[in-house]
């Protein structure tokens, strides 16, 4: 990225890649990264990215297609990442319910978060504090998120569902519903994997190894 100030490029930014209220933007190709000074002409490797992130902003998620040779050929941003979650409000009776819930990964009761179980965040009735359930959400704590939201940057780079962990993998099933394709409109895209509800999936585990 150039030496572009502040304001420059948060204009360039959002004439780039044009988000909506919700953070969705418009897919960007790979030429036309290129001409922009937010580039500086340069798409090689990872791009402008790092860990996930693009153009040093970590308050979008991003979704990437790639071509041959795993190369960067267009790139959008794709919602509001969880730095920024004024666009996903929980209401305080689900905090206040959840802070009693120890983590459903490893069991902790110590620096718990209130996790959204749908990390696409496309369900408008969860992201409404009227409409949303208590089971729209989990317990987690703040050691585990970050492990389900590298697995979420994952996800959205390479648009596959990602599996569990290696010691639960080792049961042989990836998905308890559908496989690593999926649609992003669909708001019960996730469902069927480990980290959208791992309580879930470990019952589902013991329900077919007992058949």
């Amino acid at each position: 990225m150039n030496s572009l100030r502040r304001n420059e490029r948060e204009q360039q930014f959002n004439g780039l890649f044009n988000p909506d209220e919700n953070g969705v933007g418009r897919w960007v190709t790979r030429q036309e990264l290129m001409d922009n000074p937010l580039t500086s002409g340069s798409m090689g490797g990872n791009g402008c990215g790092r860990h996930g992130v693009y153009f040093g902003r970590s308050d979008y998620v991003w979704d990437i297609q790639r071509g041959r040779h795993n190369r960067i050929e267009s790139i959008r941003t794709n919602g509001r990442s969880e730095t920024t979650n004024s666009s996903r409000p929980i209401s305080n009776d689900i905090k206040r319910y959840y802070r009693k819930i120890p983590c459903v990964m490893c069991g902790t009761t110590s620096s718990l978060v209130c996790d959204h179980k749908n990390d696409l965040y496309n369900d408008p009735r969860v992201l409404n504090t009227r409409t949303q359930l208590p089971e729209d959400f989990q317990s987690l704590c703040n050691s585990c998120n970050l492990r389900k939201r590298t697995v979420s940057i994952k996800m959205v780079e390479t648009h596959r569902r990602q599996p569990p962990p290696p010691m639960i993998r080792v049961f042989g099933i990836d998905f308890t519903q559908g496989d690593e394709n999926y649609d992003f409109n669909d708001v019960n895209a996730m469902v069927g994997t480990y980290w959208y509800d791992p309580i879930a999936f470990i019952t589902e585990i013991r329900n077919r190894l007992s058949q």
